[in-house]
């Protein structure tokens, strides 16, 4: 793409750093983990991936065609499934082998992982994840496919009317009823579950406004003001995330802010727009994406290794260990896909 703005990669590799920094309080003494700066890190980041994701569902979607909506909506979920699977296979299948090391049972580790594998953990059937993080791709699939169908089938009633309502009443039901969105039971439904249609949700009102900002932002004054905007909101955002973590309420109300600031970002309407175009910033979204579906096998390799050390030792071998595997992972990637493209496709093709 001619001028693309990498910010929203930008962004998405500072908060996956956020997740590892959040998940560091499984290897904290009490003292540091009793923090509400760990859970409020996973908190925001999650928040900024389903609103991205629930903006990108628009992004890449034209207008229905007549009939055929839920078809429409499957093949739309798959291809998204597609993009991803590869990267999360490969991941979850490092972090199987590593769990299977260590816990002695190679079958027993595999066959509890089969919801993981299909993608189908956060429906509620799992004995435990052996990759945790990726809960999200789980919930964020499976929320996805029903508001894929009301978006194909009737797209202004989606984003006029479903989205900012569905939106708004579950986000007021997670800040009274469980903020973090825990891994528990809502009636028939995990919390996360309902965390990722409010988060989609959210993104469709963020997609409405960057079209709005697209449209209205035209001169000069306009888009320092939308530039001085944007740094106020980002900053308010992050300083209260920092400071203000112990207050759940505080950061819920903070959090409303950032799909205006995410708008801002998506529609290139900022000057600070201009410091995102550069094509080796393409490298931000992989680098992310890595980091989050590995770094939970760092977190396991760093405790097994090091299990006597010092927090900030283990923390250390933890990154240490996030590298290796994120290195090993795109190897694999791009032998497979040299592979598939060279001799498996025209095999496993083949009529």
């Amino acid at each position: 793409m001619k001028n693309r703005n990498y910010q929203l990669d930008f962004f998405k590799l500072i908060f996956s750093i956020f997740v590892f920094v959040a998940h560091t309080i499984y290897i904290t003494p009490n003292t540091i983990s009793d923090s509400p700066l760990f859970p409020t890190l996973g908190l925001v980041s999650v928040f900024y991936f389903f609103i991205v994701s629930g903006m990108m569902m628009l992004n890449t979607t034209t207008e229905k065609s007549d009939g055929e909506y839920g078809e429409q909506a499957n093949r739309f979920v798959l291809h998204k499934i597609k993009n991803i699977l590869l990267p999360y296979w490969i991941a979850l299948g490092i972090s199987i082998i590593t769990y299977a090391i260590s816990y002695g049972d190679v079958k027993q580790v595999l066959l509890q992982s089969i919801p993981e594998i299909l993608l189908l953990e956060e429906s509620g059937v799992y004995f435990f994840m052996t990759n945790g993080p990726t809960w999200y791709i789980s919930a964020l699939f499976i929320a996805m496919l029903p508001l894929a169908y009301i978006m194909i089938k009737n797209r202004d009633f989606y984003v006029h009317v479903f989205a900012p309502i569905t939106a708004i009443i579950l986000f007021g039901y997670m800040f009274n009823t469980q903020p973090y969105g825990a891994h528990t039971f809502n009636g028939i439904v995990l919390y996360t579950i309902i965390r990722a249609v409010m988060g989609l949700c959210i993104g469709a009102i963020s997609w409405k406004l960057t079209y709005w900002f697209s449209e209205n932002i035209k001169s000069k004054v306009q888009r320092y003001i939308v530039t001085f905007a944007e740094i106020v909101l980002y900053f308010i955002f992050f300083d209260t995330v920092f400071h203000y973590s112990v207050n759940s309420k505080i950061i819920y109300s903070v959090m409303m802010l950032l799909p205006i600031a995410i708008a801002i970002s998506f529609s290139k309407v900022s000057y600070i727009s201009y410091l995102f175009q550069f094509k080796w910033m393409r490298f931000f979204a992989p680098i992310s994406l890595a980091i989050y579906l590995n770094h939970n096998t760092g977190k396991r390799l760093a405790l097994g290794c090091f299990p006597k050390k010092s927090f900030e030792y283990k923390v250390i071998a933890m990154a240490g260990f996030t590298v290796a595997v994120s290195i090993i992972y795109f190897i694999i990637i791009k032998l497979i896909k040299l592979a598939w493209n060279k001799k498996l496709k025209k095999i496993i093709l083949e009529k």
